[in-house]
């Protein structure tokens, strides 16, 4: 499953690396190959944030994350780095871009 119709802004790293800002919340890092290397999710608060990475950590929805100050989101003010996070996971988010994250977590175990 692919999520490339929806539109991003593409800012260009160093060594034809790729920063692919889907969302004000969400962006993901591409190598030269165009594949994903890591996926950035965004907040407003740290608590927001502890929230989601343990949803993402709970249901196995990444190898690892990681919880800090914003680096690549620059809207937010902390930011998820994430490592193998499923296709799946970021097509549902974009399916759903008018929910914040912390509202697509609650919905999402509404629907379990």
């Amino acid at each position: 499953m692919t999520y490339s119709k929806y539109q991003s802004k593409v800012v260009p790293l160093d060594n034809n690396w790729r920063l692919n800002c889907l969302l004000p919340h969400l962006a993901t890092i591409t190598n030269p190959k165009g594949e994903r290397h890591t996926t950035y999710f965004g907040f407003d608060n740290y608590q927001e944030a502890q929230a989601f990475c343990q949803y993402l950590t709970q249901n196995n929805l990444c190898s690892r994350a990681i919880i800090r100050r914003s680096q690549r989101l620059s809207l937010c003010a902390y930011e998820i780095k994430t490592w193998s996070v499923d296709s799946q996971l970021l097509v549902r988010i974009l399916n759903h871009q008018d929910l914040s994250l912390i509202n697509f977590i609650n919905q999402e175990k509404q629907v379990s």
